[in-house]
C-alpha cells in the first residue's frame, strides 16, 4: 500500500491523511516503523497553532481529575476534568516545536474558553 505523506523538517515529522472504515477523516502522525502513532489535528487556539495528539491517562499525574472524552469544534478529545468542579477540564496539545503543554478550559454554555497555562510544578507531564 503506498500513500502520500507530507514531511515537516521543523517538526521532523510525518503527517498522513487518512479515512477509516466508518468514513471518518483525520490527520495522523506517522513513523516508518511504527506506523500511524496519534491524531494529530490541528487548531488555532487564542491565536496560537496547536496539535490536538493521543494522550493517555498516565501522561499527566494529578489527582482529583477525571480521565474522559470531552468534544471541541467535532473532535472527541482526552481529558483530564476537575472532579470538584466539572466545568473545568485540562487537554493536552503539541505546539510546532513539538512541546506538550495544558490547556485548561472553563465550559460557558457548552463552548470553551481557553486559558494557555504552561506546565506548572504540580503537573507532571510525562
Amino acid at each position: 500500500l503506498e500513500i502520500t505523506a507530507f514531511h515537516s523538517n521543523n517538526m521532523n515529522k510525518t503527517i498522513v491523511y487518512l479515512i477509516d472504515e466508518q468514513g471518518n477523516k483525520n490527520f495522523y502522525l506517522y513513523d516508518e516503523d511504527n506506523g500511524v502513532t496519534s491524531v494529530f489535528v490541528p487548531v488555532a487556539l487564542l491565536g496560537r497553532n496547536v496539535y490536538l495528539i493521543d494522550v493517555k491517562k498516565d501522561d499527566l499525574d494529578m489527582e482529583n481529575v477525571t480521565f474522559k472524552d470531552i468534544t471541541i469544534d467535532n473532535n472527541n478529545i482526552k481529558a483530564w476534568t476537575f472532579k470538584d468542579n466539572e466545568n473545568f477540564s485540562l487537554i493536552m496539545v503539541m505546539n510546532e516545536k513539538e512541546k506538550k503543554f495544558c490547556i485548561n478550559m472553563k465550559v460557558v454554555k457548552k463552548l470553551y474558553n481557553f486559558i494557555i497555562k504552561q506546565k506548572k510544578k504540580n503537573l507532571i507531564i510525562h
